[in-house]
């Protein structure tokens, strides 16, 4: 029986990223490596983040089997003081479509 090609998005590194306590007036940058693990192109339709203090990028939208990639999320956690957790939505042409990745962070008030 033959089967279907297929793209597979699989992530190289972790998609929860914990930062655990963080000032308030940082700007955090995470990347995230993917690689297409199936045997049909992958493409990447878009990413995007959950609020206006995250930037999402990603370096290849159209990745042959085999090819890797990487996802960028840059956070600005001014005025997000206390537990925070920020996702970026990645959407392809794989089976499952979506995926998530998510930072969390205990963002800490600056002094005055």
């Amino acid at each position: 029986m033959a089967y279907a090609a297929e793209p597979d998005l699989k992530f190289l590194s972790k998609r929860i990223i914990n930062l655990g306590d963080i000032k308030a007036d940082t700007t955090v940058c995470i990347k995230v490596s993917f690689e297409n693990s199936g045997n049909a192109p992958l493409v990447v339709h878009d990413v995007l983040g959950s609020c206006n203090c995250s930037k999402t990028s990603v370096s290849k939208k159209l990745l042959q089997p085999g090819d890797q990639g990487e996802i960028e999320m840059t956070i600005d956690m001014k005025g997000k003081v206390g537990h925070n957790s920020i996702t970026a939505t990645v959407y392809s042409n794989t089976p499952e479509k979506t995926y998530i990745v998510r930072v969390i962070a205990n963002v800490l008030a600056t002094k005055k």
